[in-house]
């Protein structure tokens, strides 16, 4: 059982000993020390530090987004051209943790944070993100998540989990 405690980053957070940059060709390490700050500041994302005990192991970017609904997502009873989604545009876990289901347990707070707060207080769908092809698209669709048909790069998929269905 994993128990974390869960920080917003600000510009006083240390990440100085952070550190995902194995396979890391989605410069998720370059994102969380030179570009996550900017982001919150722009309205862009906010992201969510994982800590376990005064250790981050990972951190999650979340912002809201939609789906166009004609990209063929299993939306039932929904007659609007937009359909509201919370975006998960970065999730990684430190080097030093991978392999011991911390990633599964960042994309159940994802879910969990999309059902609890943003469902109920401001409408809410879907959880979408977009990954590489490969085993980290086949990771997220383990956990639930269907692959959307999209436009995207031959080299990416865009995936969406169905609130209504959790």
């Amino acid at each position: 059982m994993h128990v974390f405690t869960v920080k917003t980053l600000t510009r006083r957070t240390d990440l100085s000993k952070f550190n995902c940059s194995k396979d890391d060709d989605l410069k998720l390490n370059e994102f969380i020390h030179k570009e996550a700050l900017e982001y919150q500041k722009n309205g862009e994302g906010v992201t969510h530090l994982f800590y376990r005990r005064e250790k981050i192991v990972g951190f999650v970017t979340l912002a809201m987004g939609s789906i166009k609904r004609n990209k063929k997502v299993d939306i039932v009873n929904y007659s609007k051209v937009n359909v509201p989604a919370l975006f998960l545009g970065r999730l990684a876990v430190d080097n030093s943790e991978r392999g011991k289901g911390v990633g599964s347990y960042l994309l159940e707070y994802c879910v969990g944070f999309a059902i609890k707060l943003v469902k109920n207080a401001v409408g809410c769908r879907y959880v979408t993100l977009v990954t590489k092809k490969g085993y980290r698209s086949n990771f997220y669709q383990k956990q639930g998540f269907k692959i959307v048909k999209s436009k995207l790069d031959k080299d990416l998929d865009l995936l969406s989990y169905n609130l209504q269905a959790a």
